[in-house]
């Protein structure tokens, strides 16, 4: 998905409220629902989107990696986010930091840690490994591989 590339490469830049609460809108909402659509199709849907699947999984892998890289420096902002809840509403760097709020559901649901994703990953994580579509060298660096 285009957006999230763009967050990506941006490192999740917002300048003002309207454009934290368009990053807000797009990860906590359209991209999870999204995931969560494609996760939840049935094995002949898997079968034809296979590439789609694959394509918004690992988008999504490179956006939360590039969050990963720059949420450890924004801890700073912590303690104030626990007394000012609604901090991230208004503070782009909180704003970066409360995302995990939205990162692990997503990742629970591409996991098939939760019971609407449980069944498609159970039944069809097999096709997406086989569809040739799996762009394993581009996603070697989400996972270890060992080479024997």
């Amino acid at each position: 998905m285009q957006t999230m590339d763009n967050y990506a490469k941006t490192q999740f830049s917002c300048s003002n409220e309207e454009e934290i609460q368009a990053m807000y809108q797009f990860i906590c909402g359209e991209c999870y629902l999204y995931i969560d659509s494609l996760l939840t199709c049935d094995e002949k849907d898997a079968k034809k989107d296979a590439a789609s699947i694959v394509e918004v999984i690992t988008g999504f892998f490179e956006m939360l990696s590039e969050w990963l890289k720059i949420v450890p420096v924004l801890t700073d902002y912590l303690p104030y986010m626990k007394k000012y809840s609604y901090l991230y509403l208004v503070c782009p760097d909180a704003a970066i930091v409360n995302l995990y709020k939205s990162f692990i559901p997503t990742v629970d649901l591409i996991f098939g840690l939760t019971a609407r994703s449980s069944d498609f990953m159970s039944t069809s994580s097999a096709i997406l490994m086989a569809s040739n579509t799996l762009p394993l060298p581009k996603m070697k660096k989400f996972y270890q591989v060992s080479e024997y």
